[in-house]
């Protein structure tokens, strides 16, 4: 460890040293005092921010912002080298002006004429099972070869990953890949997975998975159970599926949806099959062997699950101390207030599963779905909810009558031989006609009843009926003044006064009309007016 005195000699040279020169001194003082040059520097208090000093060549500055904005003529900006070429061929810069590509660069990372990567949010929830990620993904390095029997493949590890991407590995006449599907809890981080060989991404194994994923196990050291509040999605097969969004309509889950290719909000369940490609896959090289059967990868994936979260540290640490996501999940769930407990995954969740669409049976008691027609007896000319399992394994229907709620089995349609017919159930009303009891009953609904002696309808309030305009009328006036005029015409003058409003309550009394006027004026000179 450098002495006091040695700090002091270190700082006020490399202090005194001019600019250019500290690379060489900080080498020397290094020798010298047998540290790195880091030490020296870290000594000398430098390694702040340079002195400013004025550009040798301002102008450099000038043609990158030319060139960046000729850049982002395109959709995704042209590389900043291409852009100067393209500037000084077009006349906007000299070529004198042109700053060598590194130059530009820094530049324009010093000018902000870059975009500044985005800013993301951290994900996470107040308690465990608040809100999780699902997703599905291929496996990296494991490709399923022939059948190992009794439902189970053996999988081999690939030597090379072709230039095409790990989704692209050569498939067998099966065409089946190995299918991860993972859950990731945001307020903990706990992390459970399951493995299927299928043709792709399918919403029915998925379901499966969720909740395989989410049965309580009954060991302590795999703890994470129970039906989320909320399960974050991507836009795949899952989350289109009418009976996935049916099943978590059951269950009282919600699920959310993120914008297209929006996959920073997935972050979570994402970085756990990175996680399981470095970690998990990468480790099945060391066993000697490079095949390996599917039930025997997921013994160990269930082995390495449990590792990781009894290992890695949650997300939200418990009452202030660092916990496992084991531990933590345990812990935070039991802290859940009293009118919000965990809610247990159904043991017939998988059973509960099913399509649903509206369909009308019709005369002959047939009912049409997928090109296939199934027979209900028993009932006919309805509109009923036909239900069926999304795999369609039992061959047959449920139909639900939407008006009573009543439900019957149906099953694919068989043709009767020539011949045979049916006889149809006796309906209620063919019961009610058998018996007739109304037999020799009349009655005449609709005679005249005489009022209820002693009653006054009492007669409801209205302003007076005004007379609408004759469109037909052609001695018409079209207003008071245009009245009082012609009568003045015809009786020499208009009274004034009081007699004038009385002469107008009479016109208006009497209607609008020249005939009425000229009556009025009449009137009006017989009596001396």
């Amino acid at each position: 460890m450098l002495g006091a005195s040695a700090r002091e000699a270190i700082r006020a040279e490399m202090t005194s040293a001019p600019r250019g020169a500290r690379t060489a001194a900080a080498e020397r003082l290094a020798a010298l005092y047998g540290c790195s040059r880091g030490t020296v520097y870290r000594i000398a208090r430098l390694g702040g921010a340079k002195r400013p000093r004025e550009a040798a060549r301002p102008e450099y500055r000038e043609a990158v912002r030319v060139a960046t904005d000729l850049a982002r003529r395109a959709p995704l900006p042209a590389p900043l080298d291409i852009a100067l070429d393209a500037a000084v061929e077009s006349g906007l810069i000299e070529a004198a002006q042109r700053p060598p590509t590194g130059t530009a660069h820094r530049i324009a990372r010093e000018e902000g004429l870059r975009p500044p990567p985005r800013r993301t949010q951290r994900m996470s929830a107040d308690y465990p099972m608040q809100a999780v990620q699902i997703d599905g993904s291929t496996s990296q390095f494991l490709a399923v070869g022939g059948d190992g029997g009794g439902g189970d493949y053996e999988l081999r590890l690939v030597e090379r990953i072709s230039a095409r991407g790990y989704k692209n590995k050569p498939l067998a006449e099966h065409r089946l890949r190995l299918q991860y599907y993972g859950i990731w809890d945001m307020c903990t981080g706990y992390w459970r997975a399951a493995v299927v060989a299928a043709r792709g991404e399918s919403a029915l194994d998925q379901t499966e998975a969720f909740v395989a994923m989410l049965t309580e196990t009954g060991d302590p050291a795999r703890p994470m159970h129970g039906i989320p509040c909320d399960v974050w999605s991507d836009n795949g097969a899952w989350c289109k599926s009418p009976a996935a969004r049916g099943l978590m309509e059951g269950l009282e889950s919600n699920i959310v949806r993120g914008e297209p290719y929006a996959k920073e909000r997935m972050g979570g369940v994402e970085r756990g099959w990175r996680t399981v490609w470095r970690r998990f896959e990468a480790s099945l090289y060391l066993r000697g062997t490079r095949t390996i059967l599917l039930s025997e990868l997921r013994e160990r994936l269930f082995e390495f699950e449990r590792r990781e979260n009894a290992a890695r540290r949650s997300r939200t640490p418990v009452a202030g101390r660092r916990a496992s996501r084991a531990a933590a999940w345990t812990a935070l769930v039991n802290a859940r207030p009293a009118d919000n407990p965990l809610r247990g995954m159904p043991p017939n969740a998988i059973e509960t599963l099913a399509l649903e669409v509206e369909r009308v049976v019709d005369r002959n008691g047939i009912v049409r779905w997928g090109g296939i027609e199934y027979e209900c007896p028993d009932f006919h000319c309805r509109r009923v909810i036909a239900r069926r399992h999304p795999s369609g394994e039992d061959g047959g229907i449920v139909v639900e009558r939407m008006d009573t709620g009543e439900r019957r089995a149906a099953r694919p349609l068989e043709a009767r031989p020539y011949g045979a017919v049916r006889a149809a159930a006796a309906t209620a009303l063919d019961k009610l006609d058998a018996e007739a009891p109304s037999a020799g009953a009349a009655a005449d609904v609709w005679a005249p009843r005489p009022a209820a002696p002693g009653v006054t309808p009492m007669r409801p309030r209205a302003a007076e009926a005004e007379r609408l305009p004759d469109p037909f009328d052609a001695d018409g006036l079209g207003s008071l003044d245009e009245a009082l005029a012609l009568f003045g015409d015809l009786a020499g003058g208009l009274p004034a006064g009081a007699a004038r409003d009385m002469l107008a309550d009479e016109i208006r009394s009497r209607g609008l009309s020249r005939r009425e006027v000229a009556g009025i004026a009449a009137e009006f000179r017989a009596a001396g007016g």
